[in-house]
C-alpha cells in the first residue's frame, strides 16, 4: 500500500484513471496518512 502511496506522490499521478473522486476510498485515505505523517515529520524537524 505505502509503495503505491510512494509512486502516487513520485509521479504526480493518482493511481486509478480520472480524478480523485474517482479513487477508491483506501487509496484516498492512505495519501491523506501518508500527507499528514510527513507534513508531522517535517514540524518535528523544524521545531
Amino acid at each position: 500500500m505505502m509503495r503505491t502511496v510512494f509512486m502516487m506522490e513520485s509521479s504526480g499521478r493518482l493511481y486509478f484513471d480520472g480524478g480523485l473522486a474517482d479513487q477508491p476510498c483506501w487509496a484516498v485515505e492512505a495519501f491523506e496518512i501518508y500527507q499528514s505523517e510527513r507534513a508531522r515529520l517535517a514540524g518535528e524537524k523544524n521545531g
